[in-house]
C-alpha cells in the first residue's frame, strides 16, 4: 500500500513539472518582443508582398486599437505589432489593394 501512494505521488510531481514547464515556456513565448513594426509591414506589402500568406486585422476590445499579423508563405515565422487605428491600416492596404491580389495574400479581418 505504501508502494502504491509512491508511485502515484512521483506521478502527481512529475504533472506538475510539465505543467510548470509548459506556463513558463509559453510565457517566456509572449514576453519576447519584435521589432517589426508599421513602416516595416509597409515596406513588405509593397516590396515582398508575392511572399505573403497571410495578413490577419486582430482589432482588440477597444477599438481603434488592435494587433496586425504577418504570415510568410515559405516560413513558419509570423510577424506581429501593434497599432493604434487597425481603420488605418485596413485603409492603407486597401488602396495598395491591386498590389495584393496580384500577390494573392488573404487579408483577414477578426471582428
Amino acid at each position: 500500500m505504501n508502494n502504491k501512494k509512491r508511485g502515484i505521488g512521483l506521478w502527481v510531481v512529475v504533472l506538475v513539472c510539465v505543467f510548470i514547464g509548459i506556463i513558463v515556456s509559453e510565457g517566456w513565448n509572449l514576453l519576447t518582443t519584435s521589432d517589426y513594426s508599421y513602416s516595416d509591414f509597409q515596406q513588405d506589402i509593397q516590396t515582398k508582398a508575392e511572399q505573403i500568406e497571410d495578413v490577419v486585422i486582430s482589432p482588440n476590445k477597444e477599438t481603434p486599437t488592435g494587433m496586425i499579423s504577418v504570415e510568410w508563405k515559405n516560413s513558419s515565422k509570423e510577424e506581429s505589432f501593434y497599432v493604434t487605428d487597425v481603420n488605418q491600416v485596413k485603409e492603407w492596404l486597401e488602396s495598395v489593394m491591386s498590389l495584393t491580389e496580384k500577390a494573392g495574400f488573404i487579408i483577414t479581418v477578426l471582428c
